[in-house]
């Protein structure tokens, strides 16, 4: 009898063991949205600005490309201030705006930006500068790592953030080109998870081809 109830037993928990290894679906989330973006090429930073609701700053972007032969300033422009008043805006459409604050009027404070890298095609890439009131895209365009070769393998690094100077470049994210390495027989990317302002980061010896993309804070007031 008892050797019957084992033979009985047994085959129970095999099921039971089995089903414990069954696969189950799950919904996606927010975070397999963002792995599907970064892996299509689209890459994302946001930079806090709430620091500086205490003064108006005039916002720059800037765009620099940077190879062997030196560094090239391709493209900067302003884009607006931090903040603004009720009292800066024109008196025709003054009453348009509902001031964030009804004791000093200020209607308008950027204490965020953000910053995309697009992909547009396998030579192009766009960078877009994105805030509350402004917005930009400027292209990017990349160089093949193989001579005669159509291939472009490039990675982004942000740039290490110190407190700034008015009036002073402001470096945010890297831009750079894979670079060859005779030893691994292979084209790498790697060596640093931030790149120093000041440009002394050892990888940037390494990277032939590469684009510092920024701002520029000045204080008005």
């Amino acid at each position: 009898m008892k050797r019957l109830f084992f033979l009985f037993c047994f085959p129970l928990w095999i099921c039971s063991h089995v089903s414990a290894q069954q696969i189950r679906p799950l919904e996606p989330d927010t975070e397999d949205a963002i792995w599907v973006l970064k892996a299509a090429g689209y890459e994302f930073f946001k930079f806090d600005l709430s620091a500086l609701k205490d003064k108006t700053y005039e916002i720059q972007f800037f765009l620099k490309e940077v190879d062997s032969t030196g560094t090239n300033e391709k493209i900067r422009f302003g884009l607006g201030v931090t903040r603004e008043f009720l009292q800066d805006i024109p008196e025709k459409i003054r009453s348009n705006f509902t001031p964030i604050d009804s004791l000093s009027g200020l209607c308008k404070l950027v204490d965020y930006m953000s910053l995309y890298l697009l992909p547009y095609n396998d030579s192009t890439k766009l960078v877009s500068l994105c805030g509350k009131y402004h917005a930009c895209k400027v292209p990017m365009n990349l160089r093949s790592v193989e001579n005669g070769k159509q291939r472009y393998l490039y990675a982004s690094r942000p740039f290490k953030l110190n407190e700034f100077k008015s009036g002073v470049d402001i470096p945010l994210v890297l831009y750079g080109s894979f670079w060859y390495d005779s030893l691994m027989e292979g084209h790498r990317f790697c060596g640093a998870s931030e790149i120093d302002p000041d440009m002394s980061t050892k990888i940037l010896q390494h990277i032939p081809h590469y684009y510092i993309i920024g701002i520029r804070l000045t204080e008005t007031n």
